[in-house]
């Protein structure tokens, strides 16, 4: 509990920031972008058709045209800044020890190397539950200023707790990574560059039709487009991000629990 307190403590500030950000823009463009959307002409929305980010989301003209459809092309912004965060926020809860040079006492003593690494992750999780949380209340307010009731709540509670998902995913993959390469100096810079190949590969893959390289994107695990088309999450993605978030924290612990602590200036 000492650990995970610690670390919460770490977060404070900047899961402040974050959920403000968070709240405030969606918040406010939201309702500004549906009143757009649901206004305008035919050759505005054909404007929309060679967005990359329409074809990544596999989201037709007609759908950014209603309430739904506009959130889900907001949200998908949000979700390269999610990856981006939570990459950082994995990669930076290792790797931080051994800048700072305090891995030596962390990893050694009073506690176990499983305390400490459970502790963390376990921050991690609370981190990624209270953004997502903040994020769905904002959509909410926005999606009733600027919808009133004519959207699917069900659906539009989905999408948002997807934001969740996609932090958990690339924590996970951040974290493995931290602990691989403990003594990375720029985690922010990595995150990126990881949030935006993950991006590529998916765009990439839904424009040409390969599907097998889609599952190389966490992005497309949570496909808004499909959510509003079947109202539910895809089963097999939900065990996919299940399994691989299990799997990089498995190993990455059994990697933990036996790596040397090498401190350099």
């Amino acid at each position: 509990m000492t650990i995970f307190k610690y670390e919460m403590k770490q977060f404070k500030g900047t899961l402040i920031i974050w959920s403000i950000s968070l709240f405030l823009v969606i918040l406010l463009i939201l309702p500004v972008y549906i009143g757009m959307m649901s206004s305008a002409d035919t050759a505005v929305l054909e404007g929309f058709g060679g967005n990359p980010m329409l074809e990544a989301m596999g989201v037709t003209l007609d759908v950014i045209a209603t309430p739904l459809g506009t959130y889900a092309f907001l949200t998908f912004y949000v979700f390269l800044a999610c990856a981006i965060n939570g990459m950082n926020m994995g990669l930076k809860i290792i790797t931080k020890e051994y800048m700072q040079k305090t891995a030596d006492f962390i990893l050694t003593k009073p506690h176990s190397r499983g305390k400490v690494f459970f502790s963390k992750v376990s921050a991690i999780l609370v981190v990624a539950l209270i953004t997502g949380l903040v994020y769905f209340l904002a959509s909410w307010v926005g999606m009733t200023i600027g919808a009133g009731g004519d959207y699917n709540f069900l659906i539009m509670t989905q999408i948002a707790f997807s934001i969740v998902f996609i932090q958990l995913i690339f924590a996970a993959l951040g974290l493995f990574a931290g602990i691989i390469f403990p003594h990375i100096r720029a985690p922010l810079l990595v995150a990126t560059a990881v949030a935006f190949v993950s991006y590529v590969v998916g765009s990439f893959s839904n424009k040409m039709g390969y599907t097998a390289l889609t599952y190389l994107s966490p992005y497309h695990y949570f496909t808004s487009a499909e959510i509003i088309k079947t109202g539910s999450y895809e089963l097999k993605f939900i065990v996919l991000s299940a399994l691989l978030i299990l799997a990089l924290l498995g190993i990455g612990y059994n990697i933990f629990r036996k790596k040397d602590i090498i401190i350099v200036s």
